[in-house]
């Protein structure tokens, strides 16, 4: 009784401390209802698609053909902007002309005889409104309604992302069904460093470029238009401020990495996507703690000085890197560093 009376001391200021409550949950009843079926509409018979020769709007065009070849229809032909002529069928016309009026992911598609115009400002509405095509041939929707025939329209999420998924990763089967990898280091890059100079593996950086192309060859066909790769302290060297001694081998790796990895995640920007790096922070490894600690005297997260250090670092990240549109941070629940390949520590901020 002594023990069970302690227990629940303990368990009340813990729950006070923590501000721990509980309530009854009044959950909704739900009721479930089948939709009718629909009945499949047809395609346009599509013989060709005309877009300009760029490669963010050819890539969606080829989503168009892959959509009519998925339900077993014929595959339209994708040829230059100003070819219009050929056999009997239908042309979807692609335009791009900033005179159009229309900016960012904007189109409007019309009826034009028996096919389609699609008009856009930029490139990213061509590709969007192409993607918009194929996605309601692949669903058998109507591709245009009469109510949406020449009105402007573009996707109702302006930033949709997606990671890098398995890009980099051991592909182990063995080593998967372990179970025993609880590290929450997404790593990307581990596979292709060596222990030593010329510091990163050729091959390997091929390998993964070649996994990245694709995961972002397929994001853009789902709707994606930007991408979050993991990294930031593998890349900066801090070379203004002296962090690592004579001898550290980071300042050399990260160089051979942003040589190597830069022109790999380079591929999403040349095909339109936003391309965000993330990190956790405090992100740090021993030679930049022991800087932090000599010239701020902490980690406290609240001195300017402190901050002063990583913007430093993000001023050289974005300069060896002028593609990367932004940093995304994690924090979270802290905890206790864990090592990554690339020999930088991860640190969750409280």
């Amino acid at each position: 009784m002594v023990l069970l009376a302690l227990g629940a001391g303990v368990a009340w200021q813990v729950g006070a401390l923590l501000g721990l409550s509980h309530a009854p949950a009044d959950v909704p009843v739900e009721r479930t209802t089948t939709q009718p079926a629909r009945a499949d509409v047809a395609a346009p018979a599509l013989r060709l698609v005309t877009a300009p020769d760029e490669r963010p709007v050819r890539l969606a065009a080829q989503a168009v053909g892959d959509a009519y070849a998925g339900r077993g229809l014929a595959r339209p032909a994708i040829a230059a902007a100003d070819l219009t002529r050929g056999p009997a069928g239908a042309v979807l016309a692609v335009r791009v002309a900033p005179s159009s009026g229309l900016s960012g992911e904007k189109f409007r598609l019309s009826r034009s005889g028996a096919g389609l115009t699609l008009d856009a400002g930029t490139s990213a509405g061509a590709a969007a409104g192409l993607y918009q095509v194929a996605d309601r041939v692949r669903s058998a929707s109507a591709v245009l309604p009469d109510d949406e025939d020449g009105v402007a329209r573009g996707p109702r999420l302006g930033l949709r992302l997606t990671d890098v998924g398995a890009v980099g990763l051991d592909d182990d089967p063995a080593r998967f069904a372990a179970g025993d990898d609880y590290s929450l280091n997404s790593d990307v890059v581990g596979s292709a460093l060596l222990p030593h100079a010329p510091w990163v593996d050729p091959d390997a950086v091929a390998t993964i470029s070649t996994q990245f192309r694709a995961l972002v060859d397929h994001a853009l066909q789902q709707g994606y238009n930007g991408v979050v790769v993991p990294g930031f302290l593998e890349y900066v060297t801090f070379a203004d401020l002296g962090v690592y001694p004579d001898g550290d081998p980071h300042a050399a790796r990260a160089q051979a990495l942003v040589q190597a990895f830069a022109p790999v995640w380079k591929y999403a920007h040349d095909l339109g996507m936003k391309v965000y790096l993330s990190t956790d922070m405090l992100a740090v490894d021993p030679p930049l703690e022991a800087y932090l600690q000599r010239t701020v005297g902490s980690l406290d997260t609240t001195s300017p000085k402190l901050w002063s250090v990583y913007q430093d670092g993000l001023r050289e990240l974005f300069g060896a890197m002028p593609f990367v549109d932004g940093l995304m941070i994690r924090v979270g629940e802290e905890a206790r560093p864990t090592s990554s390949p690339a020999g930088t520590t991860g640190r969750s901020s409280p």
